[in-house]
């Protein structure tokens, strides 16, 4: 009879403790099954960081490429996109393809399962920089490896910081000068910003047009004024035009038509 009291007595503590134990348990468990499913995690992510995974195998060019060279472009791309569609680094590959010298804005993005979507914009030449390479539209220069530019475009010259100023002179001015059949050669700016034009005449012959700092369109309206009425039939013969006076110009003819005057005062 004692033995089987004191197994009577000893149940109680055995409930006791399942009681304690059974929230630490629990959190064991919970903590034990967090980890596997973090461990699983990690391993997914690793596989699909796994260039062998899902290679980028194809490669998708948007925009309207004219200088832009498109096996120069994919080459840029696959040099950062060999870390599979997961694993590429989509920022490093759109930094690569804005480096070449023709792009002036790139996108990138990932296309389900196996290609990169690479959206170009391409640099939009507005002239040639005397000092070398090209000014775009925004009056930035760039670089692109070439042994000639396009002869069409104009020359500027003058301190970098006036690029701007300079590409916004000339539209302007191009406009109004097509009023006449005039197109610009050469855009030159001192760093006063004293301007100075080289006109192309029809017959290409050029004629030196100095418009000074101030006043300038009302400078060239008074050039296409008079050139309109007076100086377009002796075009080919006016070596320059000093606009710098407050209601003339100063007009200096070519050696040819000097050569013809003198020979007729002779």
């Amino acid at each position: 009879m004692a033995a089987n009291s004191q197994a009577v007595i000893s149940a109680p503590h055995s409930r006791d403790w399942c009681i304690k134990a059974g929230p630490r348990l629990k959190i064991l468990g919970s903590l034990l099954l967090l980890l596997g499913i973090m461990a699983l995690l990690g391993w997914c992510l690793a596989l699909l960081k796994d260039p062998a995974t899902l290679p980028i195998t194809k490669i998708r060019v948007q925009g309207v490429l004219v200088h832009l060279d498109e096996n120069r472009l994919r080459r840029a791309v696959v040099e950062k996109a060999n870390q599979g569609f997961f694993g590429v680094d989509i920022d490093a590959v759109k930094r690569r393809v804005e480096q070449l010298p023709w792009v002036a804005q790139a996108s990138v993005r990932r296309i389900w399962p196996d290609t990169l979507g690479v959206e170009v914009v391409e640099q939009k030449p507005l002239a040639r920089w005397a000092k070398g390479g090209l000014v775009n539209e925004a009056g930035q220069i760039f670089k692109p490896v070439t042994t000639r530019y396009p002869s069409w475009l104009p020359l500027f010259s003058g301190p970098e910081d006036m690029l701007g100023v300079m590409g916004e002179q000339y539209r302007q001015d191009s406009a109004l000068l097509a009023s006449i059949g005039l197109g610009i050669r050469e855009v030159q700016m001192n760093s006063r910003r004293a301007l100075t034009l080289y006109l192309k005449l029809p017959s290409n012959e050029s004629i030196e047009l100095v418009l000074g700092r101030k006043q300038i369109q009302v400078r060239l309206q008074r050039f296409i004024a008079v050139y309109k009425k007076l100086l377009g039939a002796h075009a080919a013969e006016i070596a320059r035009v000093d606009l710098r006076y407050s209601n003339g110009m100063a007009v200096q003819w070519n050696k040819t038509l000097k050569q013809q005057i003198d020979k007729g005062g002779e």
